[in-house]
């Protein structure tokens, strides 16, 4: 039974794009995909090429004007014509369980619209400096959960989530199609066509439960060829301010307030997570508006700096227990 399109678009990356093709191919559930849609946006026609090596995939080649922004990716995934739509960009990877991990958690909770998965970001698929992406929180968010069990977010955790940072990575999306066709255009509402994955989530949790699987199933590559890598960061924290504030509007819209489930989810938080989780606030607010937020309490504190003096004694403590030991 065919029943999911794979969504693919590139950008004159056809090394990128043909091991991307190589993980969808080797997927345990390739005999489900109905279709791939691969759609050249940079008019690097050896893509076609780099297709022309997956005979035994179902794939449907397109040349797109240039065009790298949300509203092309809208476009791609309403033209899918299966019941189920998954996406991935042309430099990031499947491992081999991805789509069948998502389509047993979405047969097996109807009410949900919408799957997403854990993933190792690396320059490469040999990187050994691999990141974990957003694990603590989420985990908090969605009520500490056995280890390995399926997340399973409602609404208000969807928007405190996309408020603080992007949760879940458009690579790992599995979705009805039905859903995608009224929230896909929530691509073209994020702030310049970034953080247009936040804004699919928070559109998502309009229509029913997100999922979310906490085993890592998809390499995301991060590339100097990635866009976000090559602009200025002051720049790219407008459009983060830019996308936090359309969220807070929404939540507020729908009574939700955003900083008071974070006050709580962070309550009691576990030792060995304090740390991490102090890490991602500090990177996303100022301490200011994290005392505003009523958030800073629930942070670790910062352990007190030695004065100059005490600083001083010790080293000539440390000085002296050398020569001691001599």
């Amino acid at each position: 039974m065919t029943c999911i399109s794979v969504v693919i678009p590139t950008a004159a990356r056809p090394e990128l794009l043909e091991v991307t093709l190589r993980s969808v191919a080797r997927q345990t559930a390739v005999s489900e995909i109905a279709e791939v849609i691969v759609a050249e946006n940079l008019g690097d026609l050896r893509s076609a090429a780099v297709c022309d090596k997956f005979p035994g995939l179902p794939i449907e080649y397109i040349v797109r004007e240039p065009d790298w922004g949300g509203e092309n990716c809208s476009e791609l995934m309403l033209a899918a014509r299966s019941e189920y739509v998954a996406f991935v960009c042309d430099d990031d990877v499947w491992f081999p369980g991805h789509l069948e991990n998502a389509l047993n958690a979405l047969r097996d909770d109807p009410e949900a619209v919408a799957h997403f998965s854990a993933f190792v970001g690396a320059k490469s698929e040999l990187d050994a400096g691999g990141y974990f992406w957003g694990a603590p929180l989420l985990w908090l968010a969605a009520g500490r959960p056995p280890a390995l069990s399926t997340y399973r977010f409602s609404r208000p955790q969807v928007l405190a989530l996309a408020w603080m940072f992007t949760p879940f990575q458009w690579s790992t999306l599995v979705a009805r199609a039905t859903a995608i066709r009224i929230a896909a255009p929530a691509l073209t509402e994020s702030p310049r066509g970034f953080y247009a994955d936040r804004m699919l989530s928070v559109a998502f949790a309009r229509l029913g439960a997100v999922l979310f699987d906490p085993a890592i199933d998809i390499l995301y590559r991060s590339h100097a060829g990635n866009w976000q890598n090559s602009q200025d960061p002051a720049f790219l924290q407008s459009l983060l301010s830019e996308a936090r504030d359309l969220i807070q509007d929404e939540a507020a819209g729908a009574g939700v307030d955003v900083a008071a489930l974070w006050r709580e989810y962070l309550r009691d938080t576990p030792d060995e997570l304090q740390s991490e989780v102090k890490r991602w606030f500090t990177s996303q607010l100022s301490g200011q508006a994290l005392a505003e937020l009523g958030i800073a309490p629930f942070l670790p504190s910062d352990p007190p700096v030695p004065s100059l003096a005490r600083r001083a004694v010790g080293r000539l403590r440390r000085a002296g227990g050398a020569l001691l030991g001599k």
